[in-house]
């Protein structure tokens, strides 16, 4: 199983990968790594391709040498075109060692990309620090209900009298600024019973958000110091993402140099990606590949007719000025738009499409795993819940794969 899914990373393609470390119950830890790619039919492919047991400290020269060890296993290393972590400390300082070694093995486009979703939580969480008067309080006062069934019961009752349906208090996630909000709209949606449960229950006064405590806090200068607070962070941590984001954003045909504020936003992010082109002129398949998939598929070679050039000897920077050119697309397919005018435009068509904005696909690894290693199962071996991890993930890829090639199968028959 395990040869023929490293079969798919061995293809002339950019790969990108997602790392994370994660404890099980039982409070041991677990590094999993993500790979990510596009496949000849252009879809964006990705599986689990090691959970390791990773015991001590987490160190980033022990995180940098079990990273190497994945990808020097799975062969992979020239591929490399990202790692998306975490804003850890220890996961920053192994991403700059890895890109140390890649490129002195020559894989200079390597680039280290800090997740998206991890600064925007930590921004968000920077900005209601501001307001935290008011997160403190209704988040102790959703403890209070929900830990104590005799509340529970009494909030019951009360939905039933008052006719409304039965709701309960959301707790929040500190480290998940979305949870953070639902809490406070469930807050806000509950006010009228909670009003009730609170004149019936005089110990939750001091504990409840009055509308005295409300006005105080929700002022326009305080919504102004919270989004202030926000920005700022963004702009902090935007150095550490500015150059891959621009070259992801200027290859997003659905947007391309709308994204960029003004002219020298814009030239310096068309500067950058021609600086990336030149690597990718001489990787192995270039011009063949949309060849092989127009041809296994009926339904890419029609598509493909309606953009179909020769792009023999067309100069780099030929090919960007014609994509610039080109009008925005209103598909909301990306790599749909890809595969129908990668003829036109062989060298993008291979760069940074397989790069993950986010480390989410890591995190629903550990999610997987949890379902997997759990109180009942709290006696598994780390190689044993390392291979049923990796076989479950192995498998799905498998057959995904099986079922589009029956889909492409039954489009040539008809």
């Amino acid at each position: 199983m395990r040869e023929e899914i490293l079969k798919e990373l061995v293809k002339p393609r950019k790969l990108s990968i997602t790392c994370d470390i994660w404890s099980s119950v039982t409070m041991q830890s677990y590094l999993g790594v993500t790979v990510h790619f596009i496949d000849d039919e252009w879809n964006l492919r990705h599986f689990l391709l090691d959970l390791c047991y990773f015991p001590g400290q987490h160190t980033s020269q022990r995180i940098e040498e079990f990273i190497m060890r994945v990808l020097e296993d799975a062969n992979i290393i020239n591929k490399l075109l990202c790692m998306t972590t975490d804003n850890a400390a220890s996961m920053v300082a192994a991403g700059r060692a890895i890109k140390e070694r890649l490129s002195a093995v020559g894989n200079i486009e390597f680039i280290h990309h800090r997740c998206s979703a991890h600064i925007l939580n930590i921004a968000v969480q920077h900005g209601l620090r501001r307001v935290s008067p008011i997160v403190t309080k209704v988040r102790e006062f959703v403890k209070k209900i929900r830990q104590s069934s005799r509340l529970c019961d009494s909030l019951r009752v009360v939905c039933q009298l008052e006719n409304t349906v039965e709701l309960k208090p959301e707790l929040d996630v500190e480290t998940r600024w979305n949870s953070t909000y639902l809490m406070l709209r469930k807050f806000q949606r509950m006010r009228d019973v909670l009003n009730i449960l609170v004149a019936k229950h005089r110990e939750l006064d001091a504990l409840y958000l009055h509308d005295d405590d409300l006005s105080k806090n929700h002022t326009e200068e305080s919504i102004i110091v919270v989004v202030d607070a926000i920005n700022n962070k963004l702009e902090e941590y935007w150095a550490y993402v500015n150059d891959s984001t621009k070259i992801g954003a200027l290859l997003d045909p659905r947007s391309k140099t709308k994204t960029f504020l003004d002219s020298n936003q814009r030239d310096e992010a068309i500067s950058l990606l021609k600086e990336c082109m030149p690597s990718y002129i001489d990787v192995e398949g270039v011009n063949n590949a949309s060849t092989s998939t127009r041809c296994r598929n009926k339904r890419l070679f029609f598509e493909s007719l309606i953009s179909d050039q020769a792009v023999d000897e067309i100069p780099p920077e030929d090919e960007l000025t014609r994509y610039i050119a080109t009008p925005v697309s209103s598909d909301s397919d990306s790599l749909g738009w890809w595969r129908r005018f990668q003829g036109d435009f062989p060298i993008l068509a291979r760069m940074y499409l397989s790069m993950q904005g986010s480390s989410v696909p890591s995190e629903q690894a550990f999610s997987m795993a949890a379902n997997t290693i759990t109180k009942i199962r709290c006696n598994l071996k780390p190689d044993t819940a390392r291979a049923a991890m990796c076989l479950k993930s192995w498998i799905q890829q498998v057959c995904d794969k099986r079922e589009d090639d029956c889909e492409d199968l039954i489009l040539l028959e008809t």
